[in-house]
């Protein structure tokens, strides 16, 4: 049976009454309109079979989603216990048909004794459903939890005891036969603190030392599965949950759990979890791609690339090929691959598979490939081994500066074998050049006591980065050169042509300086005095910074000017990237504790046309944002802000909060505006 997608998703739709309540408008609907456009913006054949939603309070927001996913037509569409009580804000929308269920219709209720604080206006409980993919039944629990709000472990044994009693409704559907957990996926917002800040010891008491019963059949599918082999550490902590007037406080709340697989003779597991929708809510999408555990088919399951024996090239030849065969169990099974040092890598793969790169650190966004590479282009010593004669000879190559995942998947999803190749540049031919990444310092290829491929050059590799604005800027590369020879730089078009003179440097470091506008390819060679010499290593800075867009965007009301009513601040605001305008627009109803409804997908829809396929922004001089608020024909508190590219003292990645008085004669207000710069593209 086909793999299956899912997605849960927290869409804060509250009910009217907290928006009035709160003295704020009601954009509940627009919000379900945006988070439906999302999901239907997914690329094709990547969209959920199967959406659970939390925080559907509002009828409005649920009307919109109800009318704009009619693609999924099976449907839990609301559920509540008493006319009295709020409904418990959870839909669920599946291509697949829900089975009949032993206890009676398609769909079993059951609503928690155990509530505290406004969560107990609500109708909390746990839905569930079966399907028929990728097992026959999947069991779906759906449910959104208690909360804390004080506290980060406050109320937690009221989560306790809804915990309980989901495993007494799976253990009252599967008539106490145990094995049927191994077909659960329980999902929803736990609000249970999974992150690394996470200081309470929750997690652990729930997941770990099972306080309720229901972990002894189920286990955290991010923690357990979302992780390179053979460590427990999360370089992707799987961050689900942002706080608008904190926004550096960022949590893990959602989750899916799945059967222990030690506990039957199989299991349903995560091959690949994710978080793509970041804008929509103050949570992020969790989704998952679901099939029967087989080999290797999860990240903490990967082959461990580095480790396979690599074909032998000779002397003067340190470049690899690794080739590993791969066995696609299921239909959409995966195979994971794991690389655990940073470089230069180019991946080959038979016809039939398909693969993706991910940063250890990132299982959402995929790394881009910055060129092909074909198999002719290599030494003959370094392919003759291949031992798939029908090898694509077109390969993708990758710069890395962290250890990485290849995802790979056969193209027809069919259960079926195929090969990847995965071959390290070290720099001995131009087809072999090692990339150079932004401020990162890459070591030469260079052998001590023997030349390096047939002429002892080392061929480095750049693409000058794309900016907004196409302003020519100057990108630097600093040779360092730890020995007492000298060695020589040369820089060379994509034709391997000259073209500025050679700079030559002794015992330290020197520049060589291309002025770039933007897509140049260069090579950087060096060549040293003496094989004698070794160690020699190239960094290249540049003034680029980059808007990432794949981050949250948004601009936050943490007081609204004027007199505090609903729809009282209409600000009109404008944002450009080094003189570009990314935005412009007007907001009638800003409110206290609001956010600009659209902003980020406006912005994402501008930079789409004018630099198309990029989600990292880059701009070399300033992002400039002016907001003006008019008051009867009055402009005031006309300002504009300067947000700074990043400074060579920041870090590599920066939260950037930029704080907005708004000046008012009757109250003066504050807004936020909150994006994230990076060095890398």
């Amino acid at each position: 049976m086909p793999a299956l997608r899912i997605m849960t998703f927290n869409v804060q739709a509250l009910p009217l009454v907290v928006a009035v309540a709160g003295g704020q408008s009601d954009d509940s609907g627009e919000r379900a309109r945006r988070v439906a456009d999302a999901i239907l913006s997914l690329p094709a054949g990547t969209e959920p079979d199967v959406i659970a939603f939390n925080e559907v309070f509002n009828d409005d927001a649920r009307e919109e989603l109800l009318s704009r996913l009619s693609g999924w037509s099976n449907r839990v569409e609301k559920m509540v216990d008493d006319q009295f009580a709020w409904n418990a804000g959870l839909m669920l929308f599946s291509r697949y048909t829900f089975l009949p269920l032993r206890t009676g219709g398609p769909l079993y209720e059951r609503y928690y004794s155990s509530s505290a604080d406004t969560d107990a206006l609500a109708s909390k409980g746990v839905g569930i459903v079966q399907i028929e993919t990728p097992t026959r039944p999947t069991t779906i629990a759906f449910t959104h939890m208690q909360a804390s709000y004080a506290s980060e472990d406050e109320y937690s044994e009221v989560r306790r005891d809804q915990f309980d009693a989901i495993n007494e409704a799976l253990t009252d559907l599967f008539a106490g036969d145990d094995s049927l957990f191994s077909n659960v996926i329980l999902l929803g917002d736990l609000n249970v603190r999974g992150d690394p800040a996470a200081t309470s010891g929750e997690w652990g008491s729930v997941f770990e030392n099972s306080s309720t019963p229901l972990f002894d059949h189920l286990l955290d599918g991010w923690r357990q599965y979302m992780h390179p082999p053979a460590t427990n550490l999360q370089p992707d902590p799987g961050l689900t949950n942002i706080n608008f007037e904190n926004p550096a406080q960022r949590q893990r709340l959602d989750y899916m759990c799945f059967g222990r697989p030690d506990r039957a003779d199989f299991a349903l597991v995560p091959q690949h979890m994710f978080t793509r929708l970041r804008s929509q809510s103050d949570h992020f999408s969790l989704e998952a791609v679901v099939q029967r555990f087989s080999e290797n088919c999860t990240p903490s399951e990967a082959i461990e690339f580095l480790a396979l024996t690599p074909t032998s090239t000779g002397p003067g030849q340190p470049s690899t090929l690794r080739q590993r065969e791969l066995t696609f169990a299921f239909d959409g099974s995966y195979q994971w691959l794991f690389v655990g040092e940073p470089g230069t890598y180019t991946v080959f793969a038979s016809p039939d598979v398909l693969f993706d790169l991910y940063f250890q650190s990132n299982l959402t966004d995929r790394i881009y490939r910055i060129d092909v590479t074909v198999l002719e282009q290599l030494p003959d010593a370094l392919v003759a081994g291949l031992r798939d004669s029908t090898m694509d000879p077109r390969g993708s190559t990758f710069v890395c500066r962290e250890p990485f995942f290849v995802a790979a998947r056969h193209r027809t999803a069919e259960p079926g074998t195929g090969s990847i190749v995965l071959v390290e540049h070290r720099g001995e031919t131009p087809g072999l050049a090692i990339g150079l990444e932004l401020h990162t310092t890459i070591s030469s290829g260079f052998p001590s006591g023997q030349k390096l491929g047939t002429d002892d050059v080392c061929w480095f590799r750049a693409t000058m980065p794309r900016t907004i604005s196409g302003v020519a800027r100057p990108e630097t590369f600093t040779i360092q050169n730890p020995t007492n020879g000298t060695v020589t730089a040369r820089l060379r078009d994509a034709a391997q042509v000259e073209t500025d003179s050679p700079t030559s440097g002794g015992h330290g470091e020197f520049e060589v300086v291309k002025t770039a506008t933007g897509d140049e390819f260069v090579y950087l060679t060096l060549e040293r005095s003496s094989v004698k010499h070794s160690g020699f290593t190239v960094t290249w800075t540049s003034p680029v910074s980059y808007l990432d867009l794949n981050k949250p965007f948004f601009l936050f009301v943490n007081d609204e000017s004027g007199v505090d009513s609903p729809g009282a601040d209409e600000p009109e605001l404008r944002i450009w990237l080094d003189t570009i305008e990314i935005f412009n627009g007007t907001w009638d109803d800003a409110d206290t504790g609001e956010r600009w409804p659209g902003l980020a997908e406006a912005v994402r829809a501008r930079i789409a046309l004018l630099m198309p396929a990029v989600s990292k922004v880059g701009f070399t001089k300033e992002l400039l944002v002016s907001c003006i608020e008019p008051d009867t024909g009055i402009a005031h508190g006309s300002q504009v802000w300067v947000i700074a590219p990043l400074s060579p003292s920041e870090l590599d990645t920066v939260d950037r909060v930029t704080n907005m008085p708004i000046v008012d004669p009757v109250k003066d207000g504050r807004y936020s505006l909150w994006c994230t710069l990076t060095r890398f593209p």
